[in-house]
């Protein structure tokens, strides 16, 4: 009974696994405080966030090489398997795996410097085998078929780890063009099953006496955590506190940055699960010793097949040891280049590769994002992941109010069960809070900012007094920051010190006279402006340098306080 709970546990977990390879969910860009997950660097916008747990992140992605119509076929009302065809439908190269994490916590916030931050921990599972075709025919053809051929078994490789991570994660953007991003994460191992790196092994059958050769380096199959699941050595207590904390333990790091060369061009690139889990508890190695063995056959007329059968027994003879291994995790490569014709829309090339047991299985993605609005951003994207054919998916991230939502999936055609060789789906919802601009992954919005009174922070251009200034707006008022160079003239004398306050080259403009002046566009003259006094100050070398330290409101108010001088009219006599 407790296996069965045990085996149901690991079932159900499976299926509710997050993949790295979700491109969809990907191209949405810095939408989600997930995103950090791909690119440590996509922050995404606003002050503070909660990911609820399990909610914030329930998905799945597998990928085999064959389906279920592939291995089993029905002879009328009995489902047989169907060697032949399972042998045909693979290639030189085969692999299965599956990827997950569930969320159990996720916080991140904004600092006032503008870092982000955030604290997660999540459960994780990274499972893969590899093999090569030879090896399936070899098992379920034999080796008639491949006389003279030898068989390179060192292309087989396994690895299951299933863990916690614990992480810290920092983001920050550079003069608005460059992000950087990194994610420090303590690893807590629960199981593994894994083959060391450097297995190597060949079989081959000689084509003239057609003996069989096999040589073999490193034949180990070492395992974790996998022990204290049988029936003697299950102990509930035991069992609990090994999954809260034991002495498996590791790192690993992510890092990841976006680079805009221009308004219309930039690219970005991460390298994520750089990193290793030391095993120490539970473990168990077994495997055969380096050896170089030749099997004839067995000499049935006077020979003696008792030492025959013992030769060949010893040269396969199991050695187990219990001595602490470290297995690496499956580490992820991904890069983009983004073109952003109009603002709010981009296209996204993708290119994503993860290195398992030292083979690398590319992926590619094709892919347009549109910010619909502040708080609503889509995408469709073409996939091409290894072993499958193209696929269409599609992604969103909505927030009303403080709840966002977002799903993603590379997949949304071919979802017939028996004929399916993947799937891939991501969703989930996060408490966002603070009202900042949603903003697409090259941070363009799809509105404009020249000029606006929105709710998002961040400096933008304006202009002021016929010269471009830089304004950050904070509630109801803008400060204004002139690039001026010089500092005030000693002949200015008085007018430096009414002006001291403004010794910092800010100016303060109360935003709805700004407004009723139309910032952000030339200012209109005034009735009493007098012609073209605007554009002869503005001309001026040092004549305006007093005007520009003014604020605007003064400005404003002196333009209208002077008046002209009646002219003395003689009396007439």
């Amino acid at each position: 009974m407790k296996k069965i709970i045990i085996g149901l546990y690991i079932l159900v977990y499976s299926f509710t696994a997050l993949a790295q390879e979700g491109t969809s969910f990907y191209h949405l860009g810095s939408a989600t405080i997930q995103s950090t997950a791909f690119n440590a660097s996509y922050f995404p916008k606003g002050d503070f966030f909660v990911g609820l747990p399990i909610l914030s992140g329930i998905s799945l992605y597998a990928n085999n090489r064959f389906s279920y119509n592939d291995v089993v076929r029905k002879n009328g009302d009995i489902h047989e398997i169907n060697l032949d065809k399972l042998v045909s439908s693979m290639g030189a190269a085969n692999s299965f795996s599956l990827y997950g994490t569930i969320s159990l916590a996720h916080i991140g916030f904004r600092a006032p410097s503008g870092l982000g931050l955030s604290l997660f921990a999540n459960e994780r599972l990274a499972a893969n085998f590899i093999y090569p075709k030879e090896i399936a025919e070899f098992l379920f053809k034999g080796n008639g078929d491949m006389v003279g051929q030898k068989i390179d078994i060192g292309k087989f490789g396994a690895s299951i780890n299933y863990y916690r991570e614990y992480g810290l994660g920092l983001a920050y953007e550079f003069d608005g063009r460059l992000k950087v991003g990194a994610r420090l994460k303590y690893l807590q191992g629960f199981v593994n099953l894994s083959t060391p790196h450097n297995f190597n092994a060949t079989l081959k059958t000689n084509n003239e006496n057609y003996q069989f050769e096999a040589d073999w380096q490193n034949f180990q199959f070492r395992t974790a955590g996998i022990s204290q699941f049988s029936d003697e050595a299950i102990n509930e207590e035991d069992l609990a506190s090994y999954f809260i904390s034991n002495g498996n333990s590791g790192f690993a790091l992510d890092l990841g940055f976006e680079y805009k060369l221009n308004k219309y061009y930039a690219f970005s690139f991460a390298v994520n699960d750089m990193g290793y889990i030391g095993w120490k508890e539970h473990i168990e190695t077994s495997g055969l010793s380096d050896s170089t063995f030749v099997y004839a056959g067995v000499e049935l007329q006077g020979g003696d097949i008792i030492d025959s059968i013992s030769l060949v027994s010893d040269k396969f003879k199991v050695d187990t040891t219990y001595e602490q291994y470290t297995s690496f995790l499956p580490a992820n490569i991904i890069g983009s280049i983004v073109y952003t014709p109009v603002n709010g829309t981009d296209v996204i090339t993708t290119l994503n590769a993860k290195i398992i047991q030292g083979q690398i299985n590319p992926g590619f993605g094709l892919g347009i994002r549109q910010t619909v609005s502040s708080n609503v951003i889509v995408s469709a994207s073409v996939t091409k992941l290894p072993q499958q054919f193209f696929n269409v998916g599609l992604g969103f991230a909505a927030k009303l109010g403080p709840v966002q939502l977002y799903m993603a999936t590379d997949k949304i055609l071919g979802y017939s069960a028996p004929s399916m060789k993947w799937a891939q789906v991501q969703l989930g919802m996060n408490l966002v809070f603070g009202g900042a601009e949603s903003d697409s992954k090259s941070g363009r919005s799809g509105a404009s900012t020249q000029g606006s009174y929105g709710n998002g922070k961040g400096v933008k251009t304006y202009s002021f007094h016929g010269q471009k200034i830089e304004a950050k707006k904070y509630e109801d008022i803008y400060t204004i920051v002139p690039k001026l160079s010089q500092e005030i003239p000693e002949s200015y004398g008085n007018l430096k010190e009414s002006n001291e306050r403004f010794s910092k080259k800010q100016i303060f403009i109360n935003s709805k006279s700004a407004k009723s002046n139309k910032v952000g566009k030339k200012f209109k003259q005034s009735p009493s402006s007098g012609g073209n006094k605007n554009q002869k100050a503005k001309k001026a070398k040092s004549g305006n340098f007093a005007t520009r330290w003014l604020s605007h409101e003064n400005y404003t108010k002196q333009k209208k306080g002077k008046k002209s001088k009646p002219k003395k009219q003689k009396l007439k006599k």
